[in-house]
């Protein structure tokens, strides 16, 4: 079964330790009042001061491990790792465990991608393997997290979002943010754009019969993962609108590394999300509800007009 609806935000570490990018995230977090916070963490002891404060702010914990080093070394290490996780999770009491699994995130990095069909085959029993494994240990509910396109990515779908996965949870990250530094912010046309370009192509491996539809656009396990920078406020919000349940990628805010960090109009948008979930339920469709209540044009996009009814007129 499926966790409950609701917005998820991730909060992401580059030092040791979760809990230093908690506190600066907390004004932030505080404002919005997501349902859930997501501690992007190889989960272990020392998280569970974290899990405490995401908890002081009534929000569910999930957990989501950065999971490409389980695709190097022996399969028996690897699983033995992702079941420590799992348990550690268990007993941080975390809803959910995301695997994030990509390509290499650097030259001469192992990643989960692989364009030969015998290495990719070696890397879908390897994944069977650990996902097998760590759902016998229960707990959590099993998620994995990736790229948005599969058609460009060359990974074990099947493994991991196929028929026999025991995966519930699928976050697939769209992004629709520009890929260069200092480009225009994405406009709700690209948005929308991006969303149809992987909500196709998903469908097209739902049709094969190698992802199940329930961890696809639509299903009751799909989970879209938005960008909260590098978004005008309305983009961001047209993609957080597009599922019941959401989550958004990355506080705290961004300071000096201002790529792949949480923005200003980011964390409005986030901030939007959140109050129409609590005005107006959380199934997709929640900007039109809203402005059809509120005697607003209802055209799904949030400008000035609907941030001033939320009561967060910028």
């Amino acid at each position: 079964m499926a966790p409950a609806p609701g917005l998820a935000v991730t909060v992401h570490h580059q030092g040791p330790g979760i809990l230093p990018a908690l506190r600066a995230a907390l004004p932030h977090l505080r404002a919005i009042g997501p349902d859930i916070v997501i501690l992007h963490t190889t989960p272990d002891p020392t998280d569970a001061e974290a899990c405490a404060v995401v908890r002081e702010l009534g929000a569910r914990v999930w957990l989501q491990a950065p999971a490409n080093p389980l695709a190097r070394g022996s399969v028996a290490q690897a699983t033995r790792t992702a079941v420590r996780w799992q348990q550690e999770a268990r007993r941080l009491g975390a809803e959910v465990l995301s695997l994030n699994v990509e390509g290499p995130s650097g030259p001469g990095l192992q990643g989960w991608t692989a364009r030969e069909r015998e290495p990719r085959a070696a890397l879908g029993a390897r994944a069977s393997a650990i996902l097998g494994a760590m759902a016998g240990e229960g707990g959590p509910v099993l998620a994995v997290s990736s790229h948005d396109c599969p058609d460009w990515h060359h990974l074990p779908w099947g493994a991991l979002l196929g028929p026999a996965s025991p995966v519930r949870l699928h976050l697939p990250q769209v992004y629709s943010a520009p890929g260069s530094a200092g480009a225009s912010p994405t406009t709700i046309r690209g948005s929308r754009a991006r969303w149809l370009l992987q909500a196709e192509q998903w469908g097209r491996w739902v049709e094969r019969g190698v992802v199940r539809a329930d961890l696809a656009p639509g299903g009751a396990g799909y989970v879209c993962y938005a960008q909260a920078h590098s978004h005008q406020v309305a983009a961001a919000c047209s993609l957080l609108d597009r599922s019941a349940l959401a989550a958004s990628w990355a506080l705290p805010l961004a300071v000096d590394r201002p790529a792949g960090r949480a923005d200003a109009a980011g964390v409005l948008a986030l901030r939007a999300d959140a109050e129409l979930r609590r005005r107006v339920g959380h199934e997709p469709g929640r900007v039109a509800r809203f402005q059809a209540s509120a005697g607003l044009v209802a055209d799904g996009v949030v400008g000035p007009a609907t941030l001033r009814a939320l009561g967060l007129a910028p």
